[in-house]
C-alpha cells in the first residue's frame, strides 16, 4: 500500500514541471525545469521501488532500483544548468569575481559526465552491494541500499551538489537585475533544502519518507517561484499595455490594428476622433464603416497578409465634420501568438498635398493674370490635337499680341502695365464663350500674349470668335484713374490645315498676327503659306536633310555630365549638328522640329543612336573609363513598333554593354500612351538600357505616372534652374521635383547650368548629377576625347570639393 502512496508523490513534480512548461512558454529554462522535476519524480520513484517487495521480486526491484538511480544522480548537475541558464545573460556585467569563470556550458558537461559515471558504479556490487530488507511489526517492510566500497563516489555527488549550491548561490547576490536575482536564490535555497531532507534517506530510520517530503519540497517551491515570475511579467505586461496607450493615444498620427476580417483590434484616440467616436467605441467596427474613404494605392497588393508585405496608401478621407483629408498610410503585417493582424499608421498629409497643388497651379498658371501658362497652353493643345486626330475635327489656334502695350508700359509705369493685363485677362475670359456656345480655353503665354484653343471649330467660327475679341476691346480700360483704349492684333492657324504639331500651329498662328501689325494692327487673320517668309527655307531645308545623312554631313557633339558627389564625369550627352554643304551650319532648333513634322527623325534618329553607341564602343575598347552615354529619342521614334528591337539590335552591333546607353524621352512621350510606354521602357529596362525623362518639370501630371514607369534619371527643366537661387518659385518646384524622385528612389540631373552659383545650389539641395555650358560645352568627338575623356582624372570644376 505504501509503495502506491510513495508513487502517487512521484508523479506529482512530474505534473508540476509539465505545467511549468507551459507557463513559461517553451523556454529553455521551462525545459531545464522540466528535466529537474522530471528527474525528482525518477528519484521518488526509485524510492517507492524499495517497498515493493509484495508486488515484485528481489531481482526485479534490485535491477529498477538500479536503473533508476539516476533521477538522484543527476540532480546536480541539472541544478547547475538551471542556474547556468539563469545566470549566463547577466555574466559580462558581473565585475570583481573569477568565479565567474565557472558558470560555463563546458563545467555543466563535466557535471553530468561525472554523475554518469557515478550512475554507472551504482550497477556494480562495489557501488552498491545489494538492498536488504527491513522488516517492522509497525510499519510496512522495505529494501534498504547496502554500500560497497565505491561509496564514496556517491558521497562524491553530494558534494559536488554542495558545492554548485554555494558557488552559484553567491553569483546570484552579484546579479544586478533583482528578480532574476531572487529567483535564483530562493530556488537554490529550496532546493538545498529539499535535498538536504533527501539525503536522510540514507539512514534506515527515517524508513525512505524524506525523500517524499524533498521532491514535494522541490516541486512546490519550483511553482511558487514560476507563478510569482509569471504574476510579475503579465504585471510588467500590464504596465507597459497602459504606458504604450498612453503614447499611442497621445500621437496625432491615426494609429490601428484590424485582424484578417478587416476588423479593428486597436485604435488610437486620433483615429477615434476621425469618426467623432472613442476608442471603445470603434473596436470591433471595420475601418471602412468608421469614415468615407477614397482610395489611391501606391503598391500593386492588397492581400499583405499572404505576401508579408508592407502596404502603402494614399486616401481621401472624410472625418464626422464633413472635412476631407488626405492621409498616408502604412500597413505592416504583425503577427501574434494568436493572430495576423495588419498594423496601421496613417499621417495626414493634407497640407503637404494642397502645397503640391499650388506648386503645380503655380507651373500652370500665370502668376500676375491667373490664366494659363505656357506649359499649359502646350500641353493641352498637344492632347486636343490627339483627340481631334481620333475623331477627324478641326483646331483652331488663336495668337493674340496687344498693340502699344510697351508704349503704354514704359510711359505709365509696370504697375499700370500689370493692372491692365489682368484687366484683359478677365475681358479674355469673359469672351471665350462664342455665340455657339463653343468653350475656348485662353492663356497668358508671356508678356502682353495671349493665345486661345478652340476645340471643334472651323475657320469661319474662328473668325466670328476672333470679330467678337475685337469688339470686346472697344470699351475703355479705367487703370489708376487712366482711361486706356487699347487693340488686339490676333492670328489664326487651324489644324490641320495649317500644322499637325502644336509648334506649327503656334508659329504659323504668330506669323499670322504678325501679318496683321504689318498691315496696320487691330485686325486678324487666317493664316496662309504666302505670308510665312520661312515656308521656302523649310522646303529646302527637307530637301537638304534627306541627303544629310548619304553625305555624311550630320555629326555628334558629347558633352559631359558630371557626378555632384565625387566631381568625377559619369555620363554625356550625344547632341547631333549639321554642316551642310548648301546651307552652311544649321541650327538643331531649326532642323530638328522640321525632322520631327517630316517623319525624317527616323532614320536621323536611328543614325545618331548607331554612331553615339558605336563611338562609345570604340572609347571603352581604347581603355578609357567607362561612360553613359545619352542620346535623345523624339516621340515619332518612341512610337514606332519597332523601336526596342531597334534599340537591342544597334547594341548588340556595336558591341556597347546596355548599362552605357541611356534614353531620353520627353514627359510628352511619358504620357501619349500609358501601356506602350510601359510596355517599351520594361523591355529596354530588363536589357540593362538606362532611361532618363528630359526636361522634367513641363509637366506635373508626371508625378501621377512616374512610378509606373522603369524610370531611372529625371532631367530637371533648365528653365528651373536658370537664376535658382534667387527665384522662390523655382526653388519650390525643383524641391518638390527631388522630393519625388527620392520618394520614387529615381536620380536626377540638373540641366543648364551655366555658373557655380547654380551649381553649388542644385548639389545642396540633392541632385546627383548635373551638365551645362558651366562644367562643358557640347564638343567633337576628338575633342571630347582629348580634353575630357583623356583628363578624366584631373577634371577639376569650380564649386566640387
Amino acid at each position: 500500500m505504501l509503495f502506491i502512496f510513495m508513487t502517487l508523490f512521484a508523479i506529482i513534480p512530474l505534473v508540476i514541471g509539465i505545467t511549468i512548461y507551459f507557463m513559461l512558454k517553451k523556454t529553455k529554462l521551462a525545459s531545464a525545469l522540466l528535466l529537474f522535476l522530471g528527474l525528482a519524480s525518477v528519484w521518488q520513484f526509485d524510492v517507492a521501488i524499495l517497498y515493493a517487495h509484495e508486488f515484485f521480486s528481489y531481482e526485479v526491484i534490485d535491477t529498477v532500483f538500479r536503473a533508476l538511480r539516476f533521477g538522484s544522480i543527476m540532480l546536480t548537475p541539472t541544478l547547475f544548468y538551471v542556474a547556468y541558464l539563469v545566470v549566463k545573460e547577466h555574466l559580462p556585467q558581473m565585475k570583481g569575481t573569477k568565479w565567474k569563470r565557472f558558470m560555463d556550458i563546458k563545467v555543466v558537461w563535466a557535471f553530468y559526465a561525472y554523475s554518469l559515471f557515478a550512475y554507472a558504479v551504482g550497477w556494480s556490487h562495489r557501488g552498491i552491494s545489494g538492498l536488504k530488507l527491513m522488516e517492522s511489526d509497525s510499519f510496512n517492510s522495505f529494501y534498504f541500499p547496502q554500500y560497497g566500497p565505491l561509496s564514496w563516489v556517491f558521497t562524491t555527488n553530494v558534494i559536488l551538489f554542495i558545492f554548485c549550491t554555494v558557488v552559484t548561490c553567491w553569483l546570484s547576490l552579484k546579479i544586478k537585475k533583482q528578480g532574476i536575482g531572487t529567483f535564483l536564490t530562493y530556488f537554490l535555497f529550496s532546493t538545498s533544502v529539499g535535498y538536504v531532507i533527501g539525503i536522510l534517506n540514507m539512514m534506515p530510520e527515517a524508513r525512505l519518507f524524506p525523500s517524499a517530503i524533498a521532491v514535494m519540497v522541490f516541486a512546490l517551491t519550483i511553482l511558487v517561484l514560476v507563478t510569482k515570475i509569471v504574476n510579475e511579467k503579465s504585471e510588467e505586461l500590464e504596465e507597459k499595455e497602459a504606458f504604450l496607450r498612453s503614447i499611442i493615444d497621445i500621437n496625432p498620427n491615426y494609429i490601428y490594428a484590424t485582424d484578417k476580417n478587416g476588423t479593428l483590434t486597436l485604435a488610437n484616440k486620433a483615429f477615434a476622433e476621425l469618426s467623432g467616436t472613442t476608442t471603445d467605441e470603434v473596436i470591433g467596427k471595420r475601418k471602412e464603416d468608421t469614415f468615407d474613404t477614397l482610395k489611391t494605392p501606391l503598391t500593386d497588393d492588397d492581400d499583405c497578409f499572404f505576401l508579408q508585405a508592407t502596404k502603402d496608401t494614399e486616401e481621401v478621407i472624410t472625418d464626422v465634420h464633413g472635412n476631407k483629408k488626405w492621409i498616408h498610410t502604412d500597413e505592416i503585417p504583425f503577427q501574434t501568438t494568436q493572430e495576423n493582424l495588419l498594423l496601421g499608421v496613417s499621417t495626414d498629409i493634407t497640407k503637404i498635398k494642397q502645397k503640391e497643388v499650388e506648386i503645380i497651379w503655380q507651373a500652370f498658371h500665370d502668376e500676375l493674370t491667373g490664366l494659363p501658362n505656357r506649359r499649359y497652353f502646350n500641353e493641352i493643345l498637344q492632347k486636343e490635337i490627339e483627340k481631334a486626330e481620333g475623331v477627324h475635327q478641326e483646331i483652331a489656334v488663336m495668337f493674340l499680341d496687344l498693340d502699344r502695350f510697351k508704349y503704354i508700359n514704359d510711359t505709365l509705369s509696370h504697375e499700370v502695365g500689370d493692372a491692365l493685363l489682368k484687366q484683359v485677362s478677365v475681358r479674355l475670359q469673359q469672351s471665350s464663350r462664342n455665340k455657339k456656345g463653343k468653350r475656348a480655353k485662353v492663356c497668358r503665354i508671356g508678356g502682353d500674349e495671349f493665345t486661345f484653343i478652340l476645340p471643334n471649330s472651323n475657320g469661319p467660327e474662328a473668325v466670328l470668335f476672333a470679330k467678337e475679341i475685337i469688339a470686346s476691346f472697344e470699351e475703355v480700360f479705367t487703370v489708376y484713374g487712366h482711361n486706356l483704349y487699347i487693340t488686339p492684333s490676333i492670328g489664326i492657324s487651324l489644324y490641320p490645315f495649317d500644322g499637325v504639331t502644336a509648334n506649327t500651329l503656334i508659329k504659323n498662328a504668330d506669323s499670322a498676327m504678325y501679318y496683321v501689325k504689318d498691315k496696320g494692327k487691330n485686325g486678324f487673320q487666317i493664316f496662309n503659306s504666302d505670308m510665312n517668309h520661312d515656308f521656302y527655307r523649310k522646303m529646302v531645308l527637307e530637301k537638304e536633310l534627306r541627303q544629310a545623312i548619304e553625305r555624311d554631313e550630320l555629326s555628334l557633339h558629347y558633352q559631359p555630365q558630371l557626378n555632384l558627389e565625387s566631381g568625377r564625369v559619369v555620363g554625356m550627352e550625344a547632341l547631333v549638328r549639321w554642316d551642310s554643304q548648301e546651307l552652311g551650319r544649321v541650327s538643331p532648333g531649326e532642323f530638328i522640329p522640321l525632322a520631327e513634322e517630316t517623319g525624317l527623325i527616323l532614320p536621323v534618329g536611328e543614325w545618331i543612336l548607331r554612331r553615339a553607341c558605336r563611338q562609345n564602343k570604340e572609347w571603352i575598347d581604347q581603355g578609357y573609363e567607362p561612360l553613359r552615354v545619352a542620346v535623345n529619342i523624339s516621340q515619332m521614334q518612341f512610337m514606332n513598333p519597332k523601336f526596342s528591337d531597334l534599340v537591342l539590335q544597334v547594341l548588340e552591333e556595336t558591341g556597347l554593354p546596355a548599362e552605357y546607353l541611356e534614353l531620353e524621352i520627353t514627359e510628352n512621350i511619358a504620357m501619349t500612351d500609358e501601356q506602350r510606354v510601359i510596355s517599351v521602357l520594361s523591355k529596354l529596362t530588363k536589357n540593362g538600357v538606362k532611361v532618363a525623362i528630359d526636361d522634367f518639370g513641363k509637366g506635373y501630371s508626371s508625378l501621377g505616372y512616374l512610378n509606373k514607369y522603369s524610370v531611372d534619371y529625371l532631367k530637371i527643366d533648365k528653365t528651373f534652374i536658370q537664376d535658382l537661387p534667387y527665384h522662390p518659385d523655382n526653388i519650390a518646384i525643383v524641391k518638390s521635383i527631388i522630393s519625388v524622385a527620392e520618394h520614387l528612389e529615381i536620380e536626377l540631373i540638373a540641366e543648364g547650368i551655366e555658373n557655380e552659383k547654380e551649381l553649388q545650389f542644385v548639389r545642396e539641395l540633392g541632385c546627383q548629377y548635373a551638365q551645362g555650358y558651366y562644367i562643358g560645352h557640347p564638343t567633337p568627338a576628338n575633342n571630347f576625347e582629348e580634353n575630357v575623356l583623356g583628363k578624366i582624372g584631373q577634371f577639376r570644376i569650380n564649386g566640387i570639393t
